[in-house]
């Protein structure tokens, strides 16, 4: 078990996985999770696997949860991956000193970044159950539904029912068409 933070933006968890697809073959995701609230702020299928998407989807969540300018200490924890380097680092320095990035499993951080780990083990063999899906317009339908599932519906499915609950509302999922409530046309 890792740490837990004091407040909501005190640590934001950040990582990617492949995830194969029928069409595409396997594409990249990434998750912004915070400590706190264990809530995935931010998904979503990347387009390679540089740092620059990586540091816009940073971006995009300092955006949506008004983290811009930061009131206060804000550390990104990553792994040592180079997708978390680069443009990740120049975007984070430009936000100052009080946005600070810490590498899991190094001296200045030797907690593990097993929060946001064990997310993505979670979105791919327990959500998607280790099958692929068709392309990337359904991977990101899958990452909406995982992160409602995972922020709205997964503490109150613990009980007894936990698997067979679970399973229809992956399934469900599954089964939604292109175009949903959920995706921006």
């Amino acid at each position: 078990m890792g740490f837990q933070a004091s407040k909501p933006f005190e640590y934001l968890h950040i990582d990617t996985t492949f995830v194969p697809t029928d069409q595409r073959g396997k594409l990249r995701v990434a998750f912004v999770k915070d400590n706190y609230s264990r809530s995935i702020l931010l998904g979503k299928v990347l387009p390679d696997a540089s740092s620059t998407p990586i540091r816009d989807l940073l971006k995009e969540t300092f955006e949506k949860y008004g983290l811009i300018p930061p009131d206060e200490k804000i550390h990104v924890v990553s792994d040592r991956g180079s997708e978390n380097k680069g443009d990740v680092n120049e975007y984070l320095a430009r936000l100052g000193k009080q946005v600070i990035k810490l590498t899991a499993k190094q001296a200045e951080f030797p907690q593990s970044n097993s929060m946001v780990e064990s997310t993505m083990h979670q979105f791919k063999n327990v959500f998607l159950k280790s099958r692929s899906t068709l392309d990337d317009r359904h991977l990101t339908q899958q990452i909406v539904a995982f992160m409602h599932w995972n922020d709205h519906l997964r503490e109150k499915q613990k009980a007894s029912h936990y698997s067979e609950t679970f399973c229809f509302y992956s399934s469900f999922h599954f089964a939604l068409p292109i175009s949903t409530p959920y995706t921006r046309q």
